[in-house]
């Protein structure tokens, strides 16, 4: 049997030592938690964020899931030169400010990622209506931007990085829940999954400047709901939910609690274990 906690970055989470170890719990992250303390994996969907924890160098000694993170071929390695003119010849579709690339200094091989500023908003003019009220137009128009530009990232000669190559597309807490549950967690607890609504401030430990409102969290909540079905045999627990919860009526391996009631959970787990680990010695 395994348990698994998913630290979301709600504000709801804070008070939770994200760094702290349990006995016989896997912790999972998401993004920016890197700044708080460690987790046994950490998942980042976005290349900005996958770029600033590869950066501050956490994947070379801790766990991290990417999307999209396939290595460029290995004539990258053999012959250098040919790489960087392909990366140039990359770049000349890209504006200076589209460009998002790591320090290369000696190392040979990157991870490329990213679509075209154009293309995406391209897209976002095809799929706008004029009957869309604004926070559905936001919410279109953040969809179609997201990751775009070009991300080159330049690779230490090891790490501990793994790509995300199922149950692509999808925020980094529903994709941790996913990879959490695949990987035999049978009990998952959510922690500082706050979601969203469109009347209320978003609730997040990392606001980043375009979310200081809220927005629409139903494509959010319905990913939690398709790793919820999923993964029938899984319990999941979702800590202190801000959302309304009946939003996740009839999602029979979900349950609710309060912040204090899962400490106690947290306290009598350890207790439990040093008193196991003080008879057994």
């Amino acid at each position: 049997m395994s348990k698994a906690i998913i630290y979301g970055n709600g504000k709801s989470r804070l008070g939770f030592n994200v760094g702290k170890k349990y006995k016989d719990i896997i912790t999972w992250g998401c993004n920016k938690i890197h700044h708080e303390g460690k987790v046994d994996n950490l998942v980042a969907v976005d290349y900005i964020a996958q770029q600033e924890v590869y950066q501050s160098g956490y994947a070379k000694e801790n766990i991290c899931w990417f999307l999209d993170w396939n290595k460029l071929p290995k004539q990258f390695i053999d012959k250098p030169a040919f790489g960087s003119r392909h990366l140039e010849l990359l770049k000349l579709g890209f504006l200076e400010d589209e460009i998002f690339e790591t320090e290369k200094g000696n190392r040979t091989r990157c991870v490329v990622q990213g679509k075209n500023p154009q293309t995406a908003t391209q897209k976002y003019n095809n799929l706008r209506t004029d009957e869309m009220s604004a926070d559905e137009d936001k919410q279109l128009r953040h969809k179609c931007m997201r990751n775009t530009g070009l991300y080159i990232t330049w690779l230490d000669k090891s790490d501990l990085v793994l790509n995300i190559d199922e149950f692509t597309g999808h925020s980094a807490g529903s994709t941790a829940m996913y990879l959490a549950a695949k990987l035999g967690a049978d009990e998952i607890f959510l922690l500082g999954f706050d979601l969203s609504t469109i009347d209320k401030p978003l609730s997040n430990v990392y606001l980043w400047k375009d979310y200081h409102i809220g927005f629409d969290s139903t494509t959010w909540q319905n990913q939690m709901k398709t790793v919820m079905r999923k993964f029938k045999n899984v319990k999941f627990t979702w800590v202190s939910p801000m959302l309304e919860t009946q939003n996740f009526q009839g999602i029979d391996n979900l349950k609710f609690t309060t912040s204090e009631k899962f400490e106690e959970y947290l306290s009598c787990h350890h207790y439990h274990h040093l008193l196991l680990s003080l008879t057994l010695t």
